[in-house]
């Protein structure tokens, strides 16, 4: 699946282009207080674990998908089913 759209959103699969813009959703505190990392953390990653964790992603449909609103196309979120390294499997 390449998009789901809703009346007012717009999910699309991260992309490396989503960089600075994920990198800055996972700084806002609103975001991360839905961000279960199994710890407090004001960031879940850093610049670069930002752009690992996409490039480790891409063509799993799964996760991460970045949520635009529809109106605008601002980015105000990411989800999906994530992987964890301490999974065997994605």
């Amino acid at each position: 699946m390449d998009r789901l759209t809703t009346d007012r959103l717009t999910l699309l699969p991260s992309v490396p282009a989503d960089q600075d813009t994920l990198y800055d959703l996972f700084g806002h505190p609103e975001v991360m207080k839905m961000f279960d990392v199994g710890f407090a953390s004001p960031r879940a990653f850093t610049y670069q674990e930002t752009g690992q964790w996409i490039k480790n992603h891409i063509g799993i449909d799964i996760a991460p998908w970045t949520i635009f609103l529809k109106e605008s196309d601002e980015a105000i979120g990411w989800g999906g089913i994530a992987y964890c390294a301490s999974d065997t499997q994605p």
